[in-house]
């Protein structure tokens, strides 16, 4: 994906990127379409072309209909490629935004440039940003008041930047596909000594798991899929390489490993042989890409590197969700015979299927 510097309108650009998206897409484009802050709204259409997506008929609205799935990551550059507006939000679509939210965004980012998010609520907590543990595992902030410490990242369900600072970061990286992509470049405009905050007056509603199952707390319980874990496993490894401060980075990255191969192992004893060889594989294509994912590290100046780890609690979450909400539930089917994402399976995705390499 080219990324230039360009004229742009002192607007915003929402880019929403979806994947076989029902009534929630429509609810989603129309609380956003009359906000006088947005100039456009770009959806990114990821499904399959025998998928019939309706979409508002708005002149505010434009389709860019892929013939391939890019991912979430893919798609969002591929919006952002063509956005007119100064700020770029990055809505999934099954997210309601309150009215006025966008423009508070902005404002924020126009005094800070950078990355800033919305608090988001969901049927069964409220999330101001979200941090990393050592393990580079995510933790929902559930107070706009975290101490001496920031939010490490917007999540990407809501994420708004300014289209600079998205140019100038490369983007989502694409590798990714989808899981992880919004605390990398979070992460990312850290190191580079942008801001990343959260505007707790700015308020979006989100579903969540709407183009894929899973990720999300239903009954005071973690769902989870082979497809998510996989695909978080693989990304959130090449995160700590990419980010993490030098004199941390042999301690994330180890636990980082420690951490897949024992979900693999564990995957593998329960039965759940497909996620235990996507887990698998997911460690060896890290080590395929790692050229890459060094020179994404590489584009950040050292001085500022230490930055990002201010923002990350040292918690061990992993432990913490497991003693307040019990095991996760898997939710999913064994992958042959899986419908959570047509015509893409964790494995096939790891094996490279999809790399832009």
């Amino acid at each position: 994906m080219s990324f230039m510097c360009r004229s742009l309108l002192p607007y915003c650009s929402v880019i929403i990127v979806s994947f076989r998206n029902g009534p929630e897409l429509a609810k989603c484009i129309n609380a956003v379409v009359d906000d006088p802050t947005v100039v456009e709204v770009i959806l990114v259409d990821n499904s399959p072309l025998d998928w019939v997506t309706v979409v508002p008929d708005h002149e505010k609205v434009r389709v860019m209909t892929q013939p391939e799935n890019p991912g979430f990551a893919g798609g969002a550059n591929i919006g952002a490629s063509s956005a007119i507006g100064d700020v770029l939000v990055f809505l999934n679509p099954d997210t309601e935004v309150e009215s006025g939210s966008l423009g508070k965004l902005r404002a924020r980012l126009i005094d800070h440039p950078g990355v800033a998010g919305p608090a988001i609520v969901s049927d069964e907590s409220v999330d101001y940003g979200a941090t990393l543990d050592v393990f580079a595992m995510p933790r929902g902030l559930h107070s706009p008041k975290h101490g001496h410490s920031s939010p490490m990242y917007a999540m990407g369900c809501c994420l708004a930047t300014n289209h600079s600072v998205f140019d100038r970061m490369r983007g989502f990286d694409e590798r990714y596909f989808m899981f992880c992509e919004d605390a990398e470049y979070s992460w990312q405009c850290l190191r580079h000594g942008y801001a990343v905050e959260i505007v707790s007056d700015a308020r979006i509603y989100h579903k969540g798991g709407a183009s894929t199952p899973g990720g999300y707390l239903r009954g005071g319980r973690i769902e989870v899929t082979a497809f998510r874990i996989s695909l978080r496993e693989r990304n959130s490894t090449a995160m700590v390489i990419a980010c993490a401060p030098g004199f941390l980075l042999p301690i994330m990255l180890i636990l980082s490993l420690v951490r897949s191969l024992a979900v693999g192992t564990t995957a593998a004893f329960i039965g759940r042989t497909d996620l235990a060889s996507s887990v698998f594989k997911g460690m060896l294509w890290n080590l395929r890409q790692l050229s890459g994912t060094l020179e994404r590290r590489r584009s950040a100046p050292m001085s500022t590197a230490s930055n990002g780890w201010t923002r990350i609690r040292w918690r061990c979450f992993a432990i913490e969700l497991v003693i307040r909400r019990g095991l996760p539930v898997m939710v999913d089917f064994v992958s042959s015979d899986s419908t959570e994402q047509p015509n893409w399976s964790p494995g096939e995705q790891i094996d490279g299927a999809s790399d832009p390499s």
